[in-house]
């Protein structure tokens, strides 16, 4: 009953909305860090099938998309929309 009432003075959480990112069918050992210090959280997964490693730096929410890339597919297969805030490296 003590954390009922000390936590209800926290601040409000929610959920934004999602965020789609299309990812290749062969990336595998998905994983979370903060490779490049700016202390917002990064993804990295390897892709077997194309022998790349792919590390999606995650931009701030305030920083401007400076790739221009915004991806629309019609296929029914494939993501509908690409909007996620992230910027894309291979490394082979």
């Amino acid at each position: 009953m003590a954390c009922a009432l000390a936590c209800a003075e926290l601040a409000p959480f929610s959920f934004s909305g999602p965020e789609v990112l299309k990812l290749d069918w062969g990336t595998r050992a998905l994983n979370v860090s903060d490779v490049n210090q700016d202390e917002l959280s990064d993804l990295i997964v390897i892709n077997n099938d194309t022998a790349q490693i792919e590390i999606l730096y995650q931009l701030a929410a305030d920083a401007p998309n400076t790739s221009g890339k915004t991806r629309l597919n019609r296929n029914r297969w494939e993501a509908p929309l690409e909007d996620a805030r992230f910027e894309s490296e291979s490394i082979t």
